[in-house]
């Protein structure tokens, strides 16, 4: 999980912990991606939080706060140094992809597991960014890509329903529709879609008014800029 500047919450050791949420809201999903599409339906760059600091801003009402997790199992070590086994997995992941554009699981594969590694936030980011760019062709498009077991193929039924095949695969039919450019109400029988495996979930981080957006356990999709309020009662 992403790991912020520690100027931003200072030591460990004699002051708060940053607060982590972990959300599996569908109405939250839905949101999302209403921001990752807009109604031109580019995508690009709306999530270069550290380029774009006036991006769209999704805003979630909360309710009194859950118990934290523990951090140390989500958030590695920082470190002040360039982590030379990620630097290098990262030119591999990106070799790998760049020779050939069939390869982009491998390589989503292998910059998701960099994740988990300590390295510097500048490395953090970096590799985020890169996985934001692949989302934009394994998840948000119509392809799927040989070995990807997030993404699959389904050859529609009579009777099929978008939302009902949405809550099979646990994602929102929204958007199975936008992805494959078919209306919910219009779903021609023998028709091959995309499905997407979910579930989906989102971390929030208050600290830095930041969403994480992941699929499944803990494939990174997104990062999204949050504002965030409470519930009145």
């Amino acid at each position: 999980m992403a790991r912020y500047p520690s100027s931003l919450y200072g030591r460990r050791r004699g002051r708060p912990l940053r607060r982590t949420y972990i959300i599996s809201a569908l109405l939250i999903i839905v949101v999302v991606i209403a921001f990752i599409y807009g109604s031109s339906g580019e995508n690009e760059n709306e999530t270069r939080l550290k380029e774009e600091p006036n991006s769209p801003v999704v805003f979630i009402l909360t309710s009194p706060p859950p118990p934290e997790p523990n951090l140390s199992e989500i958030t590695p070590e920082p470190t002040t140094d360039p982590n030379p086994e990620a630097t290098a997995l990262i030119v591999e992941a990106m070799a790998r992809f760049n020779a050939k554009p069939a390869r982009i699981i491998e390589a989503r594969d292998i910059l998701n597991d960099i994740l988990s590694m300590p390295m510097t936030e500048q490395q953090r980011v970096f590799v985020k960014n890169r996985l934001s760019e692949l989302a934009d062709k394994w998840l948000f498009s119509k392809t799927v890509f040989p070995q990807d077991s997030l993404c699959s193929s389904y050859r529609v039924k009579r009777g099929d329903l978008l939302e009902i095949i949405g809550k099979r695969y646990k994602v929102p039919w929204e958007i199975l529709s936008k992805i494959n450019e078919v209306r919910p109400e219009v779903l021609p029988e023998g028709e091959t879609i995309k499905v997407i495996n979910g579930p989906f979930h989102a971390r929030v981080y208050l600290s830095t008014f930041t969403m994480d957006l992941f699929l499944q356990n803990n494939t990174f999709v997104k990062s999204f800029r949050v504002g965030v309020g409470r519930c009145s009662t």
